[in-house]
């Protein structure tokens, strides 16, 4: 007879070992992520590789995104997009 202690993973009563298990994953959970939140926050810049090189910083810039469109859809020559682009990069 266990004489009410029943599963060791729930202990005594309701709530049991879970009572104490959950808890302490929030004690280490909560603090760690907001660790990473923070250095990320702190950061300013997302940053993505490609999987090698150095990190380049991720930038939209709607301007460029048409300039790309019109060039891709043959609406410009390269050389004007290579005009647009060198105009739209010198104005950061």
């Amino acid at each position: 007879m266990m004489f009410g202690y029943g599963h060791l993973l729930f202990g005594p009563g309701i709530v049991g070992g879970l009572g104490m298990v959950v808890p302490m994953m929030l004690m280490w959970i909560v603090p760690v992520a907001l660790v990473v939140w923070l250095i990320g926050a702190r950061t300013g810049e997302r940053t993505f590789t490609h999987g090698c090189g150095p990190a380049q910083p991720v930038t939209y810039d709607p301007a460029l995104e048409i300039a790309r469109g019109r060039y891709a859809r043959g609406e410009i020559d390269k050389a004007t997009f290579e005009q647009l682009v060198a105009e739209l990069l010198g104005r950061r």
